[in-house]
């Protein structure tokens, strides 16, 4: 809320955004208590894909391990333009909700770590779909 000062013409602006620190790159990220057996956050946000023979789903995540939100196949709205729920057009789709998810709530750098999976087929169609719709893999280095 802005205040005036009568006479000096000066203006008090508070700011109320939560993420504040972390959009201009001043907050520094989590990184646990050092102990080897637990796996500290070194992220913001995560981003999770599963893969299933019937399914497809993908989350975000936060620092605090709290899913953020998720799309998923078993979505009604979602499968119901589907005609399969575990291709590579589903995974493509499923990409392009995140995207666009993490896009409306003001997330535009997630953390991609492919760890095991290969980076082609459904993978590659999920990761292509989340960056055409102009979500960063990759968090800026603080």
């Amino acid at each position: 809320m802005a205040a005036m000062k009568r006479g000096l013409g000066l203006v008090f602006v508070q700011n109320r955004n939560p993420r504040s620190l972390e959009l201009q790159g001043l907050q520094l990220k989590p990184k646990g208590y050092g102990t080897t057996h637990h796996d500290a956050p070194m992220f913001f946000h995560r981003l999770y894909l599963t893969l299933s023979n019937k399914h497809t789903s993908a989350f975000v995540e936060g620092a605090d391990r709290e899913v953020l939100f998720g799309a998923s196949t078993q979505e009604p709205c979602v499968a119901q333009h589907l005609y399969s729920c575990s291709d590579k057009c589903a995974a493509q789709n499923i990409g392009k909700i995140i995207g666009q998810r993490c896009l409306e709530s003001g997330i535009t750098h997630v953390h991609w770590d492919i760890g095991l999976k290969k980076y082609h087929g459904k993978v590659k169609h999920f990761i292509d779909a989340v960056r055409k719709e102009g979500v960063s893999l990759k968090e800026p280095g603080l």
